[in-house]
């Protein structure tokens, strides 16, 4: 298993690493960027704190056709993003969408 490099995310101050595996499945591994967006964002805090607190597992993700019935259900709609890849590409992480590089 080769890692690649995924890029930064910078709405959330986050960056990642992919493991690829089989049949479009993945592990990806995040970490906190030294960004005030890792404070400000949800998603950056909880990475921020699992870290604070030794690491480990944080959460998992599945992919599903339609994505508006679970937002309605949880009350909340998906927050968008976008990665900054190291070879320079910049692609626009649709809410519901995998972030596998």
């Amino acid at each position: 298993m080769t890692p690649v490099l995924g890029g930064v995310h910078p709405r959330f101050g986050t960056r990642n690493v992919v493991l690829p595996l089989l049949d479009r499945r993945y592990l990806e591994v995040v970490e906190c960027l030294d960004h005030p967006a890792s404070d400000k964002a949800p998603f950056g805090q909880a990475v921020k704190q699992r870290s604070a607190d030794g690491g480990g597992w944080l959460g998992w993700v599945v992919a599903v056709d339609d994505l508006a019935p679970y937002e309605q259900r949880l009350g909340r709609e998906a927050a968008p993003g976008n990665r900054h890849r190291p070879d320079g590409t910049e692609p626009a992480l649709a809410p519901g969408s995998a972030s596998a590089a």
